[in-house]
């Protein structure tokens, strides 16, 4: 069973998940560790899910990338990355570029004054993608964002089916592009989309 946690990144997380994350961005954002130390100490939201590695799974860290990795472990096997804004609602105060958004990649640290969840990037090990992964994280990120962040946008790739699952899962487009978002990314425009809003009563219901 994937276990799907809200919890601080720990060091030995790392070394995976930067090897995740590289996976998925290639040569347009090097995930060394530095980058991720300070990323994941910003206070902003991560979700990560765990699981025991597949035989496969350990071949490849151990062969691929001089890893080593003891079958009992629990390992990141997804994430999802948040920032926080203040945009009231409005997609027009989101950032133009990723770069800009994320302070290049490293993350600023959270804002009090926020009132929107950014669902900046989703990342599933390539081994995991028919496990439903994605859409746990996802669940998971809006139902223990902080109670300051009424509104949750994503910052999707603007491709159909990326919009697709994104309404699959109860997201409405907003009609706004950021065309150039992410400079080398294909395709480089972002599509935002909205998913509900809650009242600023409304508390975390849990893990």
């Amino acid at each position: 069973m994937i276990k799907v946690k809200v919890d601080r990144i720990r060091e030995a997380d790392l070394p995976i998940l930067s090897i995740l994350l590289n996976a998925a961005w290639g040569s347009l954002l090097r995930h060394d560790l530095p980058v991720l130390r300070a990323r994941f100490a910003s206070g902003q939201l991560f979700v990560v899910a765990r699981d025991h590695p597949t035989p496969a799974e350990r071949h490849h860290l151990k062969h691929a990338h001089r890893l080593i990795v003891h079958e009992s472990a629990l390992i990141p096997l997804g994430i999802l990355e948040t920032i926080d804004l203040q945009t009231s609602g409005d997609p027009c105060h989101i950032s133009r570029t990723y770069h800009s958004m994320t302070e290049n990649g490293r993350w600023r640290t959270s804002r009090p004054d926020s009132d929107t969840l950014i669902l900046v990037d989703l990342t599933v090990a390539e081994s995991r993608r028919s496990e439903g992964i994605a859409g746990q994280l996802l669940r998971g990120g809006l139902l223990v964002r902080p109670p300051n962040l009424i509104h949750a946008m994503t910052y999707s790739p603007a491709r159909p089916e990326v919009v697709a699952w994104h309404e699959h899962h109860g997201a409405t487009s907003t009609g706004f592009r950021i065309n150039g978002a992410r400079p080398g990314h294909d395709p480089p425009d972002v599509i935002v989309m909205r998913y509900p809003s809650r009242a600023p009563s409304d508390t975390d219901t849990g893990n």
